[in-house]
């Protein structure tokens, strides 16, 4: 009988957090093989498994991976603490570089898109795959699917937006690691959606997140026709803003009230509102990114 090597690794890396197999197996059924949905189900339900406080300090048995798997030795003491070790321990999230980034530029190197922190470091790059003569005849139109790369130019969100000539809807996933040889590749994992509408007098998109019971509402992104800055905000409330700069290098900003998203799964939040910025950037501003690649102006 063949085994699933993704869910055996994400049993694993759950274990490793101190529960049992059958709570992690609970977890897995109900989410599947997301990491962050398994983790957030286990600590909200204290009768199904332990929480992270009450891991012991020392380790727990360590249960036996999958071959493909590899345990990284972290040299991290036996003395720390438990919510040190359980940080150490956490699976890498691709969206975790968006962590805290309240300010977030979008600029044009000449050679891609580049999305940058307030403090001028490269977060993501950004880029798109259409056709020249869907950029041609149907312009803002087009069929188009816009993509965040790492640093490392690997796809870790899609925007999938459809060809129409009316209101749009854009489909948002995160995209799979590449699988090892002669492995299948994982599912896109959804994200969310950006529904831009047509008004004749607001500019309007909306952005959800696609998690389920958990997203704090859908966010309002609008301005008037002759207005600069895109308000995003939530129930009336004004969470931040996305302007297009004057001058420079720069295509958008993208401005947060500091702890806006604290209502929210921050990091997908702030990966659908990049993706909202490039969406109101082709739709508004008729900017886009361009191929994916061209994307080498950053050093790795």
């Amino acid at each position: 009988m063949s085994v699933d090597v993704h869910r055996e690794s994400t049993l694993a890396r759950l274990m490793q957090l101190g529960y049992s197999r059958e709570q992690c197996e609970q977890a897995v059924n109900i989410h599947g093989n997301n990491i962050e949905a398994t983790t957030e189900y286990l600590l909200a339900n204290p009768s199904i498994g332990a929480t992270i406080a009450n891991i012991p300090d020392s380790d727990p048995p360590a249960p036996a991976p999958p071959a493909d798997w590899q345990r990284v030795d972290t040299g991290i003491s036996s003395t720390v603490s438990a919510s040190t070790l359980s940080a150490a321990r956490a699976p890498y999230n691709p969206l975790d570089v968006l962590s805290g980034a309240d300010t977030i530029k979008i600029l044009d190197s000449g050679d891609g898109w580049v999305v940058m922190d307030g403090h001028a470091r490269p977060m993501v790059f950004a880029c798109e795959e259409s056709t020249w003569y869907g950029k041609l005849f149907a312009g803002k139109m087009r069929q188009v699917e816009f993509l965040l790369l790492d640093l490392d130019r690997r796809p870790i969100v899609s925007m999938k937006k459809p060809y129409s000539w009316g209101s749009q809807c854009s489909t948002i996933s995160i995209s799979p690691p590449a699988p090892p040889p002669g492995d299948e590749a994982a599912p896109e994992e959804a994200l969310g959606i950006v529904q831009q509408e047509w008004d004749a007098f607001q500019r309007k998109l909306f952005v959800t997140d696609a998690t389920p019971n958990h997203a704090a509402g859908t966010l309002l992104i609008q301005a008037g026709m002759t207005d600069r800055a895109f308000k995003i905000t939530l129930n009336g409330e004004v969470l931040g803003t996305i302007t297009q700069p004057k001058m420079g290098m720069g295509v958008a900003n993208l401005e947060l009230v500091p702890g806006a998203l604290d209502p929210f799964r921050s990091n997908r939040m702030r990966a659908l509102l990049i993706c909202a910025s490039l969406m109101v950037c082709d739709m508004y501003w008729s900017q886009s990114p361009g191929s994916a690649t061209i994307l080498k102006v950053i050093p790795h």
